[in-house]
């Protein structure tokens, strides 16, 4: 395919989140929903491969150490429902799991007509299945037109 990478593969994701932010307490995020992608294809033997559906639950609760910083914790729950399918799935079904928690910091940034807010989130990935453990960091910068309301905080 065209533009696509060796590896690289397209995913739908559909997520429901419900966010309480409370300028008086933490604010708590849990987004969540079932995931799944498109046949992927060997660059170089043509051979398709078709990862199984998964769910996820990420989870994430931070408290304003004034009026742009914040800190907290994240995790998420990670359980592919499906087993991977075609015929490069060579190791059978291979379904994977895994939980994972960790710390978060975020940083809330005006700048004029948008938005923006810097986070560093960590997680320390354990009691997985079929896939390795350890640790994995995410650095995200999300824009928008809307500034939050209440503090600097997103």
């Amino acid at each position: 395919m065209p533009g696509v990478q060796p590896g690289s593969r397209w995913t739908n994701d559909v997520s429901s989140v419900s966010t309480r932010p409370v300028s008086t307490s933490p604010t708590i995020s849990a987004p969540s929903g079932p995931r799944c992608s498109p046949p992927a294809f060997s660059a170089s033997h043509r051979i398709q491969y078709q990862s199984g559906v998964d769910g996820h639950i990420d989870w994430g609760a931070s408290i304003a150490l004034g009026e742009k910083l914040y800190l907290g914790a994240v995790g998420y729950f990670y359980d592919q429902l499906g087993p991977d399918s075609g015929p490069g799935a060579q190791l059978g079904g291979f379904q994977s799991k895994v939980t994972a928690v960790g710390p978060q910091i975020g940083y809330a940034i005006d700048l004029g007509i948008v938005h923006a807010d810097l986070n560093l989130r960590g997680y320390k990935e354990f009691d997985a299945q079929n896939r390795p453990e350890g640790w994995n960091l995410w650095l995200t910068l999300s824009l928008s037109k809307f500034r939050p309301r209440g503090q600097g905080r997103s």
